[in-house]
C-alpha cells in the first residue's frame, strides 16, 4: 500500500513539473503605446471594458463617445463594479447623459441600492471664495472680457454679472482633465485627449502593473470622493493630497514618470525642465498661456538653443500671439481640432555633440497660467483678472525618459510624430 502511494505522488509531481507556471511580480509593469493608432486602442479598450467582470473606475473630462458609455455599462449589467468621475461642465455630454440615465434605472430598480455598484460624480463646478480680503473691494463688479476667456473685476459693463465681494470662478474655469480608465487591480489605459469626436494626434497608453495601477486608483478615489483641484483648505489651497511624489516605474521602455496635479504643479515642473534643457525644447499645446514659460523658451532661443512650438490657432490666447511670431512659432494643421500637450526635451545633441538625458512629456490639459488670478495696478483702481489655470486643475503629467546610451523606441517614436505635426504646420502672424 506505501509503495502504491508513493508511486502516484512521484508521478503527480512529475505531471506538475510539466506546467509552465508565471508569475510577475507586483513591481513589474509591463507597458502598451499606442501612438497614432486611436482605431486599435479603442477597439482594444472597448473589448477590455465589456470583458470586465470586476471593477471599472473611469475619469473622463468629456463623454461625447457614446459607444464607450455603451461599453461600460454592458459591463455593469454583466456584474462589473462601476465609478465614474466627470468635469461638471460636461455633464450634458451624451456618453454622460446615457451613464447617469442607466444609474436613475438601477436606483429606481433596486430601492437598496447605495450606488456601491455604479456611481457618477461631478466635479469642479462654480468656486466662490475670497483668496485675499485686501481683493474684496475689486471684486464689486466684475464680468466676462469680450474675448471670452478671462473675467476682469472691476468691469464697468461686465457681460455676465457675477457675485459681488467675491471670487467667482465659472465651471468651465475649473477643469477635470484626466481619461483615464482602471480595470481590475492591475491595468490602467490613459489618453491624452478627451473621450469626444474631436480630431486629434492620438497619445495612449495601456500599463499592466499593481504598482502604477495603486497611483491611478488614490488619485481617483478622492475625486470620487468629492476632492477635486477646487476644493479647498481653509487656507484657500487645494487640499488634495500629495502622497504619492513623482513616482517613476521600470517599463521594457525604460523610466516611465508621472506627475498629478494640482498637489504637483505639472506646469511649473515644464518650466523648470525648459530651463535645465542643454540642446532642444520643442512644445506642442492646444493653448500656451504661461508668460512664465514663455520666459524660458525665449531664453533659450536667444542662445541659441532649438526651440520650437506649435499652438491650436483656433484656441491660442490671442495676447500672446506677439511673443510667439518672436519664437518662430507655428500654427497646428487646421486637421486638428485638438492639439495634445506634448514637449520634447533634449532630443538632440548639444552644441558639443553629446547626447542628454531625453524626455519627452505628455500633459492631459493645455500650458495654462499657473497662477489662479493676477492684479494689475491701475488708475483710478487696480484690477484683477481670471482665467483658466492648472492651480483649479485635475490633471497628469507623463513622462518617457532615456539616458544617454539608452535605447527607447517609444521615445523615438513620439519624437518623429512631433516632428511630423512640426512639418505640416504653419507658421504664426498678426
Amino acid at each position: 500500500m506505501r509503495n502504491s502511494i508513493l508511486i502516484l505522488l512521484i508521478s503527480s509531481l512529475a505531471a506538475c513539473s510539466t506546467e509552465e507556471v508565471t508569475y510577475q511580480s507586483a513591481l513589474e509593469t509591463k507597458s502598451e503605446f499606442f501612438l497614432n493608432r486611436e482605431e486599435d486602442a479603442r477597439a482594444r479598450l472597448l473589448q477590455e471594458i465589456r470583458q470586465t467582470r470586476d471593477t471599472i473606475d473611469v475619469a473622463a473630462q468629456s463623454m461625447t463617445d457614446v459607444e464607450l458609455a455603451n461599453a461600460i455599462i454592458t459591463a455593469a449589467k454583466a456584474g462589473a463594479r462601476v465609478r465614474i468621475v466627470g468635469d461638471e461642465a460636461a455633464k450634458s455630454d451624451d456618453g454622460f447623459s446615457l451613464l447617469d440615465d442607466y444609474r436613475s434605472e438601477i436606483l429606481f430598480d433596486d430601492d437598496d441600492n447605495n450606488d456601491s455598484t455604479f456611481s457618477v460624480v461631478y466635479g469642479n463646478g462654480e468656486l466662490r471664495y475670497l483668496p485675499d480680503p485686501t481683493l474684496s473691494p475689486l471684486l464689486d463688479n466684475c464680468g466676462y472680457a469680450t474675448i471670452g476667456d478671462k473675467i476682469t473685476c472691476p468691469s464697468s459693463d461686465p457681460l455676465r454679472p457675477l457675485s459681488n465681494r467675491l471670487m467667482v470662478r465659472p465651471d468651465e474655469y475649473n477643469v477635470m482633465s484626466h481619461n483615464f480608465i482602471i480595470l481590475g487591480d492591475r491595468v490602467v489605459w490613459n489618453f491624452a485627449s478627451p473621450f469626444d469626436d474631436a480630431s486629434t494626434i492620438p497619445l495612449a497608453w495601456r500599463l499592466d502593473g499593481e504598482m502604477v495601477r495603486e497611483s491611478f486608483w488614490r488619485e481617483f478615489n478622492q475625486m470620487h470622493a468629492g476632492v477635486f483641484a477646487t476644493t479647498l483648505s481653509i487656507y484657500n489651497g487645494p487640499i488634495k493630497s500629495g502622497g504619492q511624489w513623482s513616482p517613476i516605474y521600470i517599463t521594457e521602455f525604460g523610466e516611465f514618470h508621472m506627475r498629478f496635479g494640482p498637489q504637483e504643479r505639472v506646469i511649473k515642473t515644464l518650466i523648470d525642465d525648459a530651463y535645465k534643457s542643454r540642446a532642444n525644447v520643442w512644445i506642442m499645446t492646444n493653448d500656451l498661456s504661461e508668460p512664465f514659460l514663455l520666459d524660458a523658451l525665449d531664453y533659450k532661443k536667444r542662445n541659441n538653443f532649438d526651440v520650437r512650438v506649435i499652438v491650436n490657432r483656433d484656441e491660442q490666447n490671442d495676447e500672446l500671439v506677439g511673443r510667439l511670431i518672436d519664437l518662430d512659432a507655428r500654427y497646428a494643421p487646421a486637421s486638428l481640432d485638438y492639439v495634445p500637450t506634448m514637449v520634447v526635451v533634449d532630443s538632440e545633441p548639444n552644441r558639443l555633440g553629446e547626447v542628454e538625458k531625453r524626455r519627452i512629456h505628455v500633459i492631459s490639459h493645455p500650458v495654462w497660467k499657473t497662477g489662479a488670478f493676477q492684479t494689475f495696478p491701475s488708475t483710478p483702481n487696480d484690477y484683477v483678472e481670471i482665467y483658466k489655470s492648472d492651480y483649479f486643475t485635475d490633471g497628469l503629467m507623463w513622462s518617457v525618459v532615456a539616458y544617454p546610451g539608452q535605447e527607447n523606441v517609444i521615445l523615438d517614436q513620439m519624437k518623429r510624430l512631433w516632428e511630423t505635426t512640426w512639418a505640416a504646420s504653419t507658421e504664426v502672424e498678426l
